[in-house]
């Protein structure tokens, strides 16, 4: 039997929509779920009493990181699992993870990281490691919004635990009113810290819409955490700011500014295997219409895939974005048609040399083709000359 003790740490408000699935799918591997509500009004109190959650009842205050301490302090277990409403495991990974914890535990490891899939329309859209699990000692939340756990020591990953989050899946409404709530709490950070440039991070991805004015305030947001990549305070530089950043570029000027270009080329130095910045490399080759470059990215972009395919742990604490299937589809696509034009070629000349050939090894030739064409489910006969 394990000795090491292991709760959630939940906080919400009107959280009855997904709460049902996030609570059955920790339930049965944790000693205890500690809930902070912070005023709601529908069923979620009810619903989270169901699944035997304590609850505790604390006004919102505009401060996630001051109610995500809040549980953190009612939590009796020496580890803790931090869990949103709008997210739940999945996996065959979840039947280890008591396992993993009482082994972390007898260790120097304080952070567990777990894989994160975004999702939307019941599609996976983005994918990224996040420390999740905690040894409560040493633990505390700064930031009123988008909070950094500070512990000490480096997380351990392990790709079998998987997470989903349905946050982003929500309706026009409440999409709009998540939205606000988040840039309203944003920039009360930098009031409180104007040097606090991460929160420019997490702007770029809000301002990520269509129109124009929105468009401005992402290339905006994301020049300024790029130039302030080295003031960064208590944070690693996020990568994955040079994928929003070139498809801000792209959507205010297009693959032909000079500036998209220029990303372009710094963040393939930087990030030469990172398949997001391969995959704005094969629409680049595209527009330029470069075959030779296109064939090299589209090879290179299905090689890294494969890799975070197998081994998810390889995309590190960043987020990364063109693993959907539309992106994979599109390499291949431009790959294959590669391909067949050079084949195309390669058979047009194959057919003029075996006419030079003597009959003996045109017969044996042309019958070892037509079974290779066969063997893929093509019927090809060479047309021989009368």
């Amino acid at each position: 039997m394990p000795t090491t003790t292991f709760g959630a740490i939940m906080m919400g408000k009107n959280e009855e929509e997904l709460l049902p699935q996030c609570l059955a799918s920790i339930v049965d591997h944790v000693d205890e779920i500690i809930f902070v509500d912070t005023g709601s009004t529908d069923r979620t109190v009810e619903i989270a009493e169901s699944f035997g959650a304590k609850i505790f009842h604390h006004p919102w205050e505009d401060n996630y990181s001051l109610h995500r301490n809040q549980s953190l302090g009612y939590s009796t277990c020496d580890w803790v699992f931090q869990i949103d409403c709008d997210e739940k495991l999945v996996g065959d990974g979840v039947k280890n993870l008591r396992p993993i914890v009482d082994c972390c535990d007898s260790s120097d490891v304080n952070a567990i990281s777990i894989i994160l899939h975004n999702m939307i329309g019941g599609r996976i859209q983005m994918r990224g490691n996040l420390p999740r699990i905690f040894r409560k000692k040493g633990l505390s939340y700064e930031k009123i919004v988008h909070n950094l756990p500070v512990f000490e020591g480096d997380a351990a990953a392990y790709p079998g635990i998987i997470f989903e989050h349905y946050g982003e899946d929500l309706s026009p409404e409440r999409m709009k009113e998540k939205e606000n709530r988040r840039l309203n709490l944003l920039y009360k950070r930098l009031d409180v810290d104007p040097e606090d440039y991460q929160v420019y991070f997490y702007l770029a991805q809000i301002y990520g819409g269509k129109d124009a004015e929105d468009v401005d305030k992402q290339l905006e947001c994301c020049k300024k955490y790029i130039d302030n990549r080295d003031n960064l305070k208590r944070v690693a530089f996020n990568d994955s700011i040079w994928f929003t950043y070139l498809t801000a570029i792209e959507k205010k000027e297009g693959l032909d500014h000079q500036d998209y270009e220029n990303a372009l080329a710094i963040a393939r130095e930087e990030l030469p295997n990172d398949i997001d910045i391969l995959y704005s490399s094969i629409l680049y080759a595209v527009h330029k219409n470069e075959p030779g470059k296109l064939a090299m990215v589209c090879s290179q972009y299905l090689f890294y895939l494969s890799q975070i395919e197998q081994k998810p742990e390889l995309c590190g604490t960043r987020f990364i974005y063109c693993t959907r299937p539309e992106c994979k589809a599109t390499a291949l696509y431009y790959l294959v048609g590669r391909q067949l034009a050079a084949a195309q070629a390669n058979m047009a000349e194959w057919v003029e040399t075996i006419e030079k050939t003597d009959d003996v090894f045109k017969k044996a030739s042309v019958g070892d083709m037509e079974k290779q064409f066969e063997s893929i489910g093509l019927n090809w006969k060479f047309k021989r000359e009368k």
